[in-house]
């Protein structure tokens, strides 16, 4: 099998990782070429931006399956394009990834089908969203309508704070209409599912850092990432999740033929018993991936699962995840999550690679022609360590970390505390 896969960051050399394991996998191609990905010599490096010339070459490349990474081509509709030419993708429909690419909408949907969500206002301008604020309690969430890469909410604890956000987000494509919500209290959860439209089968559990540091109301793409307690997350929260998130979402996007396929992420926030929906995702999570990668058990391949999304075969699937711990640590660049500095040489990833239980991702990485690797993103590393415990997979992660420098390095240290 010959597949394409489609974007560049941490979560695709998650995804190329797994991928590389496979016994049904004779090929990958990346689009974008990065060379990043220089270590995976058998890596195509086309380098692809319009969604019109993939389908193409697919064709020419003989692609067998198709995995986009991506929120942004899924919400533009590259999946309707690659079905409409024969290729079976892993993602879904532009109709279906509405549910990501407009917060407005997913709140609706929400709200159509009692669906557990914070209550909210919908704004048409940043003046009625002035208004919505005034009338509510602080904290207050303020959410811009569109896609922002993950920055594009903002908890305000001041109305002085939410009216900056609203200035803000209005300068962005993303903030022509924006939800003003009220902010939950509990303890978050992302919950991803693979699916059929049907059938499902989760992913485990995490929790995700979103914020630069702890306290901070600075959001970024994801500063790291840790595996949820089976204490936390009990079979009864489990089947809540399921008997009134998850099913009745698939239900309602059958019942308005637009079925979901590929993975569903409901970032969740647990208050006491009760799961809400604080957004859905159309696609696996960028740090959630890299978190969870290392943890596919010996003698499981991916692909299966992937492409079972596909074809109506995924209620045959069992899990393929060890009963372990994993938690991921971003290292970002100087100036990340603003002007994120590039060009700074990093060492220390083989030496971290060497540990036991570790594992690192590039997720903006450059392999320059005299051996050396470069940054070149603001989000430049993810480093994973997995163990019988949380305490063991953190003391992994930090200490490969401790191997890793480059100028301007900086992460969290607190990620699974």
């Amino acid at each position: 099998m010959k597949v394409l896969l489609i974007g560049d960051g941490g979560r695709e050399r998650a995804l190329e990782w797994m991928l590389r394991k496979s016994v049904f996998v004779t090929d990958v191609i990346s689009v974008p070429g990065d060379l990043g990905r220089a270590e995976c010599a058998w890596c195509g490096s086309d380098m692809f931006t319009g969604m019109g010339r993939l389908t193409p070459y697919a064709s020419r490349k003989d692609i067998d399956f198709v995995i986009v990474g991506p929120e942004a081509p899924l919400v533009a509709g590259i999946a309707d394009i690659f079905r409409l030419n024969g290729k079976p993708v892993f993602g879904p429909s532009k109709r279906a990834a509405e549910l990501e690419g407009s917060k407005v909408a997913c709140k609706l949907f929400c709200k159509a089908y009692d669906i557990p969500t914070a209550d909210f206002d919908i704004a048409q301008t940043p003046e009625q969203a002035k208004m919505y604020v005034r009338r509510r309690q602080v904290p207050i969430v303020v959410k811009a309508d569109g896609l922002a890469g993950g920055k594009g909410v903002k908890v305000a604890w001041t109305r002085e704070e939410a009216y900056k956000a609203i200035d803000d987000f209005s300068l962005l494509p993303a903030g022509t209409r924006f939800v003003i919500e009220e902010k939950l209290t509990g303890w978050e959860c992302s919950y991803i599912v693979l699916t059929d439209g049907t059938y499902t089968l989760r992913f485990p559990p995490v929790q995700d850092y979103k914020t630069t540091q702890a306290g901070s109301t600075v959001n970024t793409g994801g500063m790291g990432c840790v595996t949820v307690s089976p204490h936390e997350f009990t079979p009864a929260l489990e089947r809540k999740i399921q008997e009134t998130i998850i099913k009745p979402t698939l239900a309602a996007l059958r019942n308005e033929e637009r079925p979901f396929t590929g993975a569903l992420y409901a970032g969740l926030m647990i208050v006491g018993a009760l799961p809400y929906v604080l957004e859905f995702n159309c696609r696996l999570g960028d740090k959630e991936t890299q978190t969870i990668a290392p943890l596919l058990r010996d003698g499981y391949d991916i692909v299966p699962y992937l492409y079972g999304t596909t074809n109506n075969t995924m209620n045959y699937r069992v899990s393929p995840w060890k009963e372990e711990y994993s938690v991921c640590v971003g290292l970002a660049a100087a100036g990340y999550p603003g002007r994120p500095r590039t060009g700074d040489i990093i060492t220390g990833i083989e030496e971290a690679e060497k540990l036991d239980g570790v594992y690192v991702f590039s997720g903006g990485v450059t392999h320059m022609p005299d051996g050396s690797v470069i940054t070149f993103r603001g989000r430049v590393l993810d480093v994973v360590g997995t163990g019988r415990t949380v305490k063991i997979a953190r003391k992994r992660a930090y200490e490969a970390v401790s191997k890793i420098h480059f100028d301007g390095m900086w992460y969290r240290k607190d990620i699974g505390e």
